[in-house]
């Protein structure tokens, strides 16, 4: 199957190992996008960028690894708050 990559482990022998592509996933919208801070419950990124990202946005919203482990991530959630989010979890 050309041009198709599948979510996960191989379905093909043979294909490539186990396929993870979250971090290149884009959308697309003509015209500008715009949005306050306060719109956003959360940033995804790397654990090793939180820090970085968090303070780029003036730590308007929490940024959070998906891959990290729910203590983690409910703690740091709670440091800012998202009591929301919390409650998802």
């Amino acid at each position: 199957m050309p041009l198709i990559d599948t979510f996960g482990p191989p379905v093909i022998a043979g294909a490539a190992s186990i396929v993870d592509f979250r971090w290149e996933r884009e959308w697309r919208k003509k015209g500008s996008l715009d949005f306050a801070s306060d719109d956003v419950a959360f940033g995804i990124c790397s654990d090793s960028e939180v820090r970085y990202f968090e303070n780029l946005v003036g730590d308007a919203f929490p940024f959070i690894d998906p891959d990290g482990d729910d203590i983690t991530l409910k703690t740091h959630l709670n440091k800012f708050g998202a009591t929301d989010l919390l409650n998802a979890l």
